[in-house]
Formats: structure tokens, C-alpha cells, sequence
């Protein structure tokens, strides 16, 4: 079973995947739950999360994307990853 801290990752990421929500939407919600939220995950899930807030943080919505940006597909598939990646806790 997962931690409630895992647990709200999991939620917004399948939102996200699952086109439910935009990139927009989703970089508005995962960055200040990454760098606010008291209640840390496991280091496992810390790692995979601090990757993709890196991630989240080189997403572009503006236009095709600089070398070191991503576009809103990249970031969808990242997210993807992470949240198979992410372990049950």
C-alpha cells in the first residue's frame, strides 16, 4: 500500500498521463507540492521525483522547445516513466 504522500504523486501523474489535465496544469500543481510538501517519500521515490521536477522545470508551453527544454509530449512520457518507476510504499 502506498504512503499518502506517495499517493498524492501517483494520483496527479495518472492525471497528467492520462490527459486529464494539461502540462500547464500539472507543472502548477507538482512544483510547489514537490518543494513544499513536509511529508517526504522514501529516497527511492524521492530520487525518481527530484528527476522529474527537473524535468518539470525544463517543460516549455510556449513554442517549440530550446535544447535544453522539453515539450509537453516529452514531459508526459517522463511522467509516465516515473510513475511505473515509482514504488508501492
Amino acid at each position: 500500500m502506498d504512503s499518502p504522500i506517495v499517493s498524492k504523486y501517483k494520483t496527479l501523474l495518472r492525471l497528467f498521463t492520462e490527459r486529464q489535465i494539461s502540462a500547464v496544469e500539472f507543472e502548477e500543481i507538482f512544483l510547489p507540492l514537490f518543494q513544499f510538501e513536509h511529508t517526504q517519500p522514501s529516497s527511492e521515490a524521492q530520487g525518481l521525483l527530484l528527476e522529474l521536477f527537473r524535468d518539470v522545470d525544463s517543460f516549455n508551453a510556449f513554442g517549440p522547445p530550446a535544447p535544453d527544454e522539453i515539450d509537453e509530449d516529452e514531459l508526459r512520457l517522463r511522467a509516465a516513466k516515473t510513475l511505473g518507476d515509482l514504488p508501492s510504499q
